[in-house]
């Protein structure tokens, strides 16, 4: 909000330098040009970073597959197949991060790639989730495009926003196109148990979470302080990227982690 403010003042400086200073006036609506711009990055950020509805009230399974839908009756000439593996294993962390990871690949589909194919799987490979997107449009030079996206184009920024949010969820992000062979984009995410990601004393921390205690009645039954408590739930909510303690004893629960 305030960048936005600082550039509605810009814009009135330069209506009152135009005609007798254009170089000044130039060289400010530059800046207000990259102030709006990152101003638009971070507003689609944290939109993007909140529970989509239809993922809230759907379940992942049933809004991806509505998404699809939504997109194939929009384009009726775009047929995309869906193939996974069983989701008993999805993590409830990474159910947002997917999602939009596969809404921000299908609207790049629709704007830029004239495909008339798309093909969406989730695979679960070992210790692995894999999330690829690909199409049979026309194709792009990479390296080219993420140069331009850097320099900040709007019609780039979602190959940005896309990476940005894959890497935040802890997963690797590529993209592979040529001219005239499409284009495939994957997400990777490192899949771990709890013995694998906190330690025993966390996972003790954890299981007293589950069970509804405070902080303050952890501390009393396991003989520590408050505060130490308090840095264990901070540690846990870390390792698992989630941002309260309710929504890390759902997923431990869901995970069968204890």
């Amino acid at each position: 909000a305030q960048n936005i403010v600082h550039a509605i003042h810009k814009l009135e400086f330069i209506q009152r330098v135009l005609e007798k200073q254009p170089d000044v006036a130039l060289r400010e609506i530059s800046r207000t040009s990259d102030l709006l711009k990152e101003s638009w990055h971070d507003l689609r950020h944290g939109i993007s970073s909140l529970i989509p509805l239809q993922l809230e009230e759907q379940g992942f399974d049933a809004a991806l597959q509505n998404l699809l839908h939504e997109h194939m009756r929009d384009e009726p000439t775009l047929k995309i197949d869906y193939e996974r593996d069983d989701f008993a294993r999805l993590p409830l962390s990474l159910e947002v991060p997917i999602f939009r990871f596969i809404q921000e690949a299908l609207n790049n589909v629709r704007k830029h790639a004239q495909a008339s194919r798309v093909v969406i799987r989730i695979r679960l490979l070992a210790d692995i989730l894999l999330v690829e997107v690909s199409d049979n449009g026309e194709g792009f030079d990479v390296e080219e495009v993420l140069s331009t996206a850097k320099a900040g184009p709007v019609h780039h920024m979602g190959l940005r926003a896309m990476r940005d949010r894959v890497q935040e969820a802890g997963g690797q992000w590529e993209i592979s196109s040529k001219s005239g062979e499409g284009t495939t984009i994957r997400a990777r995410f490192l899949l771990a148990t709890s013995s694998g990601v906190l330690t025993q004393r966390e996972r003790e921390v954890l299981r007293l979470l589950v069970e509804g205690l405070t902080n303050r009645a952890i501390a009393e039954k396991l003989s520590v302080s408050t505060e130490t408590i308090k840095s264990h739930v901070h540690h846990i909510m870390q390792k698992m990227q989630v941002n309260d303690r309710t929504r890390a004893a759902v997923i431990a629960t869901k995970q069968h982690w204890l």
